[in-house]
This record gives C-alpha cells, sequence and structure tokens, in this order.
C-alpha cells in the first residue's frame, strides 16, 4: 500500500512568495481568495505562456497592489521564483502523468491539474497554516452537475423559429454581490463559447455532424465548464460562477446545434457562422436595452451596424476555441469501424444532412430562346419560377429542380455538371442504411 507520507514528500517545496503575500494579504477570506485567483492566473503563465511575463506582471500587480505589500514592493519577485521553479514543477506534473488537456479532482472539485498541484502544496505546506482556508475556499466554490437536455420544451418556448428561448431569464437575474452587469457578462461569455465550439464542430464535418458526434462532443464540454465553475483560481467572479453552474447548458447546447442546422436549410455552410453569431447579437440585442453593453458586444464580434456577409466568419477573441482533434479523430476512427462491410457493393445508401439548395450552388441567368436545360431536355423560360435558367461555377445551366434533383443524388460524381464533369459543389453527405 502506498504511504502517504512518502507522496507528500514528492511534491515540490511550497512556493515562499505566495506564502508572503498571504501573509501581507489583508486579514480576510475575500482578500486571500483573491491572492489565490491572481496567483493561480501566474501558474499558469509560469508553466504554459513563459513568453507572456510582462502580460502577466501587470495583472499581478493590478489585482494585488491594493491588496498586498511586501517588503521591497517588487511584484517581479514573485515570477523571478515561478521560473526558478517552473522545471520543478513541469517535472512533476510529467511525473505525474499530469498535462494541460487533462484535469483532476481535489477535494470533490474539478480544476486544472496545476491548479490541483499547487493547492495541495498550499495544503501540506508551511505548517499547515493554511489548511482551515484553503477548507473554506474549496467548500464555496460551485458544483456544476450535467443535466439532462431540456431541448423540446426549448424548442416549444420560441415564439418564432429564430428566438433565444428564456435569454432575458440567463442574462438578467443578478448574482448576489457582483451584480447584473458581471453576471450577464459571463453568461454571454459562456453564450459566445458554446457557439464558436458548435460553429468549428460543423466545419470539420460535412454538413451537420452525427448525434454521436453531437454527444461526444456536449461531454467535452460538461467537462470545460465543470473545471471552470469549481476552479477557485478561474477568472469569473464567484457570485457569476455560481450562476452560471444552475444553467442548463446542456440544453443550450442542443439548441445551438439545432439552430446551425435550420440555417443551413437556408444558406450555404461557409456563412453558417456569420449568420449564428448575428443570430446571437440578434436575440441580446432584444433584451437589453442597456445600449453600451451591446454595442461592446458588438464591436468583440466585429458584428457593429452596417456589417455585411462575411464567408467563414471567426471573430477574433474566439479564434482559438476550437474542437480537439482527437474527438474527431475518434468518431471518424469508429465511424469507419461501424460502417465498414465485408462486400461494399452490397451496401445501401441514403442522402443525409441538409438538402442542397439551387440558390446555394447556383446564379439565374437569362439564355437564348433556344437554351435547354441538360438534364430534362426542356426549354428555359423567365417568365415561369420553375423554369428560369440556373448557372453553376463552369457556364452550364440547368431548371432549379434538375439541378437540385442532380446534386442531392448520392451516386458517386453526382455533384458534379454532366456536360463538362466539372465539380458544381462538395458531394451530399450520406449514410449507410441498416
Amino acid at each position: 500500500m502506498e504511504n502517504h507520507s512518502e507522496r507528500e514528500a514528492e511534491l515540490p517545496t511550497p512556493l515562499t512568495y505566495l506564502h508572503t503575500l498571504l501573509t501581507a494579504a489583508e486579514d480576510t477570506h475575500e482578500a486571500r481568495s483573491k491572492v489565490v485567483a491572481a496567483y493561480d492566473t501566474m501558474l499558469l503563465y509560469a508553466l504554459a505562456y513563459p513568453r507572456k511575463r510582462a502580460l502577466a506582471l501587470n495583472l499581478w500587480t493590478a489585482n494585488l497592489g491594493a491588496l498586498a505589500s511586501t517588503p521591497s514592493g517588487d511584484f517581479g519577485l514573485a515570477w523571478q521564483e515561478l521560473m526558478e521553479r517552473r522545471e520543478e514543477l513541469i517535472d512533476y506534473m510529467d511525473r505525474e502523468q499530469m498535462g494541460r488537456e487533462q484535469n483532476a479532482v481535489f477535494m470533490d472539485v474539478r480544476v486544472d491539474d496545476y491548479t490541483q498541484l499547487w493547492l495541495r502544496m498550499l495544503q501540506l505546506g508551511y505548517d499547515g497554516q493554511y489548511a482551515a482556508f484553503l477548507t473554506q475556499l474549496i467548500e464555496e466554490q460551485p458544483r456544476y452537475f450535467d443535466r439532462p437536455s431540456d431541448i423540446d420544451n426549448f424548442v416549444q418556448q420560441r415564439s418564432h423559429p429564430e428566438d433565444f428561448p428564456y435569454l432575458g431569464d440567463l442574462l438578467l437575474v443578478p448574482a448576489p454581490a457582483t451584480g447584473h452587469n458581471k453576471t450577464a457578462e459571463s453568461v454571454l461569455n459562456l453564450l459566445v463559447h458554446h457557439i464558436a465550439y458548435i460553429c468549428d464542430l460543423f466545419q470539420k464535418t460535412d454538413y451537420a455532424p452525427s448525434p454521436a458526434l453531437v454527444e461526444a462532443f456536449a461531454e467535452y464540454r460538461v467537462d470545460q465548464l465543470s473545471r471552470m465553475f469549481g476552479d477557485p483560481g478561474n477568472y469569473m467572479p464567484l457570485d457569476a460562477r455560481i450562476h452560471c453552474a444552475n444553467i442548463n447548458h446542456r440544453t443550450i447546447h442542443d439548441f445551438v446545434v439545432l439552430r446551425a442546422k435550420e440555417i443551413l436549410q437556408s444558406t450555404e455552410k461557409e456563412l453558417l457562422n456569420w449568420h449564428i453569431y448575428k443570430w446571437l447579437v440578434q436575440c441580446v440585442e432584444s433584451v437589453f436595452k442597456d445600449v453600451p453593453r451591446t454595442t461592446i458586444l458588438f464591436d468583440d464580434l466585429s458584428l457593429g451596424v452596417g456589417s455585411v456577409e462575411q464567408r467563414n466568419y471567426i471573430p477574433f477573441q474566439t479564434a482559438n476555441l476550437r474542437v480537439p482533434d482527437r474527438i474527431i479523430q475518434a468518431w471518424q476512427e469508429e465511424e469507419t469501424a461501424e460502417f465498414a462491410p465485408a462486400e461494399f457493393e452490397d451496401v445501401k445508401w441514403e442522402a443525409t444532412g441538409p438538402r442542397i439548395l439551387a440558390s446555394s450552388v447556383a446564379s439565374p441567368v437569362q439564355l437564348g430562346p433556344e437554351a435547354i436545360c441538360p438534364v430534362d431536355l426542356e426549354p428555359f423560360d423567365v417568365r415561369n419560377a420553375d423554369t428560369v435558367a440556373w448557372k453553376v461555377g463552369c457556364g452550364h445551366a440547368f431548371h432549379a429542380q434538375c439541378l437540385e434533383d442532380l446534386v442531392n443524388g448520392i451516386e458517386n460524381n453526382s455533384n458534379r455538371c454532366p456536360l463538362c464533369r466539372a465539380e458544381i459543389c462538395d458531394a451530399r453527405e450520406r449514410r449507410r442504411i441498416e
């Protein structure tokens, strides 16, 4: 059986500058909690972003300058100590198989692995001086539990297809101490993050991700949220995290997926991101009468007044929010294994995903009186909507219905022009018929 005292001895030496700051901080639980949050950010920079020293020191000084004073007044000493211990900390994390993609459970709260490491150092070091403080700190962290999706009721609450139900309830219920503004800002950030991940998920699949892939990704997001809400070093105020932990994020996740599918029924995939972010902005605008705050959201998403449709649009601040490749890869391997038959020719397939519309792959044109559609060999007539000519990229034209029947087929090369074999669009997604 493993000796607990030996395990404690393996921990890196507690960081002395943290002890100095906790001692010098105002003698209140709130002040020490702010030291913990700022120090957590410092440690993140030291381990993961060592080149961001100036940013880390500015944040450190701004957050702690009013709370703590040190004999030298040089907050740079904290960074110096971190850098001196950096290799020791990394070696310990490697030895314990800890990594940035993993997380740990510390005192029944799920936190980032590096946070768990230094919380244990705080708990076991300094002659137990901070054990009681740490216990209180952990006990006040919100626990996030994944709740079943309530998507059916959510959908029924919409008075219009584009409405986001109960957005006002999500945004406007103030937290006790931080108040309306901080809570609403935190919820908005979470909604933007949900949308960023869902947009990326749709970009990495043909048209709409399979239910199995959506479920796998939802579980990944739940894991992220568990750490975000329960981590004492998180940037979100405690009251805002408590509020956000009570939101049914599984339902929101499913609803954003549903909205993305609805948008794809009438627009092309390259415009999905722009339309779905615009949808969020319009929902927020309908709830908020606070013009400055909505203006800030518009600016953050680059969707100010007068913005025009942008293909493959991604807001700058969400550029790093991406579905991990390992999730997509695992799903693809699973799909391949499930649908790999002994004899391929015995397999029957059906089209899936949104139907490809003529308007998304062609443009209406007016041709001469002798022109005919190469599919049904009938003439074009601009006076009849059903027989207008629609020209594709290669220059050939078809009736809208003929074109849609062609590109929505599941046969090989059904997405190519029957005259010149040029590709009209991406092939329609298909699935095996059991």
